[in-house]
């Protein structure tokens, strides 16, 4: 048996676009989308790398640390009343209405009753200063 060399001629393996062309033949990328397809998962893992143990730190300290003293200020403040609550309100409901539901928000009650004759109402009524905030009158379509 006698070892050969490729029977290839010498100018085939000068011409480097000769080569790229033969090694890519079948091949679903070219040779520059291939660059940046590594050049992508690179930028892609750099950013897992850093980012988790970003996000893992984060959680650590918020759990550590809380809220900072100025949000917790800020919720305490929004949470407070604004002022003091009336004390004594009157609503005056029309003859044999019957309240359906009571709903506090807030500074403000809301009351939806019904009344003789299929009338449906809510109110809002105003706690600080027991006043009628405001009126919705129900209908029903027919």
């Amino acid at each position: 048996m006698s070892l050969k060399p490729d029977a290839t001629p010498p100018d085939a393996t000068l011409d480097p676009a000769r080569d790229e062309t033969a090694a890519l033949q079948g091949a679903i990328l070219s040779a520059t989308q291939m660059k940046w397809v590594k050049v992508s998962i690179a930028i892609m893992t750099a950013l897992l790398a850093i980012g988790i143990p970003v996000l893992i730190g984060r959680v650590i300290y918020l759990a550590r640390y809380g809220t900072s003293a100025s949000q917790a200020a800020a919720t305490a403040a929004a949470t407070a009343p604004d002022a003091p609550l009336a004390a004594t309100a009157r609503l005056a409901l029309p003859a044999g209405a019957q309240v359906k539901t009571l709903t506090l928000s807030g500074n403000r009650l809301a009351i939806h009753h019904a009344a003789d004759g299929g009338r449906e109402e809510i109110i809002i009524l105003d706690l600080t200063t027991g006043t009628v905030a405001s009126r919705v009158e129900l209908t029903r379509g027919r």
